[in-house]
């Protein structure tokens, strides 16, 4: 009797020491791996259909986005997009749900165009995502910060990456 209290007892601290170094491998793997694919500009006159459509909505006060600014008279020669994509890889065994792409406004830009649907990144997989921002001329920084957000297990999580506009990367905060 006494060696099977002793084997589930040693079974136990298994168990817990297993279970102990999951739950250290899902806080460790929880942040993802994000790399910036691509990064530049481009003069709003250069994409004068996406332009006007948005002129048009902040204009009508229907813009669906993120808007940055009140201005509601914007004109293509004085604009320039940003545009900013990047890959994902949940390295995590629990999946990433929700996921947003968020660009950290500064003085200058307008608004922001993005996927607005939900997104799901299943556990060892990756995914891409892009956001674009409108902005003045002259006015962007070469480099900003851009935030991913993402619920894991509904707990919401968040990261940011910097973006340098010439196509390098920065660093992972």
């Amino acid at each position: 009797m006494r060696t099977f209290f002793k084997g589930i007892a040693i079974l136990a601290l298994i168990v817990t020491i297993c279970a102990g170094g999951l739950v250290l491998y899902v806080l460790e793997t929880r942040v993802p791996e994000i790399q910036v694919i691509a990064s530049g500009t481009l003069p709003a006159q250069e994409d004068e259909n996406t332009f006007r459509y948005l002129a048009q909505a902040l204009q009508n006060g229907t813009y669906q986005g993120r808007v940055f600014s009140d201005e509601t008279q914007i004109s293509a020669d004085s604009c320039t997009f940003l545009a900013a994509s990047f890959r994902l890889k949940n390295r995590c065994l629990l999946p990433m749900e929700w996921i947003q792409v968020d660009a950290e406004p500064v003085d200058g830009d307008i608004l922001e165009l993005r996927d607005e649907k939900p997104h799901l990144l299943n556990a060892r997989s990756e995914g891409d995502l892009t956001v674009n921002i409108l902005t003045h001329n002259g006015t962007f920084p070469a480099e900003r910060n851009i935030a991913v957000s993402y619920y894991i297990l509904g707990t919401p999580m968040k990261t940011t990456i910097r973006v340098i506009w010439n196509g390098e990367t920065g660093d992972r905060e």
